[in-house]
């Protein structure tokens, strides 16, 4: 199988959908692949994390609503939205190329929180994948810098990068990487 393609074929889905989705993908992959250079991961990792970011919201695309929807979700939307990271790693792990890298573990992470706080298994620091660590960060920011049925709008760059710092210094985020996203972001959007 050749990754690239299925990259493609993955965007395309997400493009088919909703532009708004296919920006959020495309945004989360370029800041994640960014931001594991500027930690000076090796190739093979940052690589990883590029797919990771691209990957990690997959569980999502043949749902029957989308993320930019009007009005709030309903209660059975709001159970997919919780249950997405682990159904996405399930889908990871049917491709074995991808199961082989362990996108499947970093797909089913990256709604972990540092402090143990988020979801699916409530995992904290270390235990969560450096990969889905970054990933998450880059996720956060890229949904709060988005429009959201359950908000009136999107955040600013400013507000949005106040919240990560926050939740980077009370412990939710990774304390290391969060100072790293906020001067990277400094130069870039």
């Amino acid at each position: 199988m050749n990754l690239d393609s299925f990259m493609w074929f993955i965007e395309g889905l997400a493009q088919v959908r909703s532009d708004s989705e296919h920006l959020e993908m495309v945004r989360a992959k370029k800041l994640s692949l960014c931001l594991a250079e500027r930690l000076g991961l090796p190739g093979d990792l940052v690589e990883k994390v590029g797919l990771a970011a691209g990957l990690m919201n997959i569980a999502l695309l043949p749902a029957e609503f989308s993320l930019a929807k009007k009005g709030m979700l309903r209660p059975k939307e709001q159970e997919r939205i919780m249950e997405h990271p682990a159904t996405g790693g399930e889908v990871i792990g049917r491709v074995p190329e991808l199961k082989a890298i362990g996108l499947d573990v970093i797909v089913t992470t990256h709604h972990e929180r540092f402090d143990g706080s988020g979801y699916p298994d409530g995992l904290k620091g270390s235990s969560i994948p450096l990969e889905a660590r970054i990933v998450s960060i880059v996720d956060v920011y890229v949904a709060q810098t988005s429009p959201r049925p359950f908000r009136e709008h999107e955040l600013s760059n400013p507000e949005a990068l106040e919240e990560i710092r926050r939740a980077g210094e009370s412990g939710k985020l990774d304390p290391a990487i969060v100072p790293v996203f906020l001067e990277m972001m400094q130069g870039i959007e």
